[in-house]
């Protein structure tokens, strides 16, 4: 029997942990002009942010089910603040005796769920996000803004500073493509 993640939700999002204001000190844009845009892209960057780095930045309910579990799995999209609910084959289990948890921010529920397993949990940085994925953000946002081209540069060589080399710093180790 193989760990076989089948399907991840997300819920209840929560507040961008970068604002306009933030972009645009960034920037040094002092205009209005183009804020409807500036703010609809701090949304979608911070979206592919979270999937390069596979990590939900801001706090969110996220709902992670498995076809089966065979010893143990890595609840995607870290940082876990709690787990609300594991329930396997239509049973709720409790923590500690159906089940065990392992890790703090990356966790890994460890047990054999081989009818499935339904995690229900939340996660993200919310209010206590890192700097340098604020900035990642806010890089993202006026690189879209300023290359409006639809010229893809995600596979040309990425400078250190740049905002993918910041967010793949984030991926947990355990995932691999």
């Amino acid at each position: 029997m193989k760990t076989l993640l089948y399907d991840v939700t997300f819920s209840d999002e929560g507040s961008e942990v970068v604002d306009l204001a933030y972009v645009k000190s960034f920037s040094a844009i002092t205009t209005t002009t183009h804020d409807a845009l500036l703010t609809n892209l701090i949304k979608s960057c911070r979206a592919e942010i979270e999937k390069v780095a596979g990590i939900s930045i801001i706090e969110r309910t996220i709902t992670a089910e498995w076809y089966s579990v065979n010893e143990e799995c890595s609840l995607p999209y870290p940082i876990i603040n709690s787990i609300t609910s594991v329930e396997s084959d239509g049973t709720t289990l409790s923590a500690n005796v159906g089940y065990k948890v392992i890790g703090t921010s990356k966790k890994t529920i460890i047990g054999t769920f081989p009818r499935g397993l339904k995690v229900v949990y939340t996660a993200g940085y919310g209010a206590n996000c890192p700097e340098d994925l604020k900035l990642c953000i806010a890089k993202a946002v006026l690189e879209i803004f300023e290359n409006r081209t639809g010229i893809s540069v995600e596979n040309s060589n990425l400078l250190p500073n740049s905002w993918r080399s910041v967010a793949i710093n984030y991926r947990p180790t355990w995932l691999i493509f």
